[in-house]
């Protein structure tokens, strides 16, 4: 996962865990969720994020979820968490695509 942060890693991960949070807190309203992911577009082509990169992350943020909720990592909660991460990989996938397709056509107007 490191090759995916451009800086130090902690002030990264702070940044990161701060985004996460407020994804989790706004998860009961999507466009919202979505709207946030948009405001960050400019910043993940900036530091070359791609839609593929997600299945990683997902991966190591399910896997420290159940580490650390331990008993409480049932079905149903696992279920959840996958819901959230798969909406929020497509999320990125919709705003990386258009971001870059816009990116695209600025550069034909140059």
């Amino acid at each position: 996962l490191e090759g995916m942060f451009s800086s130090d890693a902690r002030i990264m991960g702070s940044r990161w865990l701060d985004t996460f949070n407020t994804m989790v807190n706004d998860c009961h309203i999507p466009s919202k969720m979505h709207v946030r992911l948009e405001t960050k577009a400019a910043f993940h082509i900036k530091t070359g994020v791609r839609t593929e990169m997600m299945d990683v992350m997902g991966k190591a943020v399910l896997k420290i979820l159940q580490d650390n909720l331990g008993l409480h990592w049932t079905e149903p909660v696992a279920e959840a968490w996958k819901w959230l991460w798969g909406w929020l990989t497509q999320s990125m996938d919709l705003m990386l695509t258009s971001a870059y397709q816009e990116s695209s056509l600025i550069q034909l107007c140059r």
